[in-house]
């Protein structure tokens, strides 16, 4: 072989390694948590028949994407509380526009995706991790997605809305492993006032805003 050939097949190897490892982060890039319940008391059961919290991750790319091996916790100072079992893609592929539910119960024996944790109901964290990237031999973790959450409702499950967005909202019909439909009456998001609070020497309006729809 030429040196001018072998030159050429380096570059080549370089360019695929490279296109590799954006096609990974690009794809993890695609999911979310997009809905929790901290509070499940008797909306839906685990496959063992258990009213257990509960956390969808949802993919909005346009390609599957296999979280086994990825980690879960409740703890963002402590990523690697669990890891998704790695051993079962049919288990833990979800499907392009698809979603995921990861039981939060703490039985992690249970046949199934069962986290090594309980959601608090009086609000935490979540936080949805990855290994920096397939060549990296360290064990370090890069955050996917997080939320912080505060007191729950019971049956009442928090999410995004729409799917995939930005703003978080409580849903009076819970969607696991399905579109956000149906926000709780219920329950506005945060509430931003006008003016700041204070002493004023002049009467004025006060207006109050929120990001929930038709409150």
């Amino acid at each position: 072989m030429s040196v001018y050939a072998k030159i050429l097949l380096a570059v080549l190897i370089l360019i695929s390694t490279a296109y590799s490892r954006v096609s990974a982060n690009a794809a993890e890039s695609t999911l979310l948590i997009n809905e929790l319940m901290a509070s499940n008391n008797t909306s839906i059961q685990d496959p063992q028949g258990q009213y257990d919290d509960w956390i969808e991750i949802h993919n909005y790319g346009l390609e599957a994407v296999d979280i086994g091996g990825m980690y879960l916790t409740d703890n963002l100072s402590d990523p690697k509380k669990w890891q998704i079992p790695a051993d079962n893609s049919a288990l833990t592929t979800i499907p392009a526009g698809g979603y995921l539910l990861i039981w939060a119960d703490n039985d992690t024996g249970d046949y199934g995706l069962h986290a090594s944790f309980k959601l608090d109901a009086g609000g935490e964290e979540i936080g949805l991790f990855s290994v920096r990237s397939p060549q990296d031999d360290s064990d370090g973790t890069t955050l996917i997605d997080s939320v912080t959450f505060g007191n729950q409702t019971g049956d009442v499950s928090y999410g995004r809305h729409p799917d995939a967005g930005d703003y978080w909202q409580a849903f009076g019909s819970p969607s696991p492993a399905a579109q956000n439909i149906g926000v709780y009456s219920g329950v506005v998001s945060g509430i931003e006032f006008s003016q700041e609070r204070g002493f004023y020497a002049e009467s004025f309006y006060l207006t109050l805003a929120t990001e929930t729809e038709d409150a």
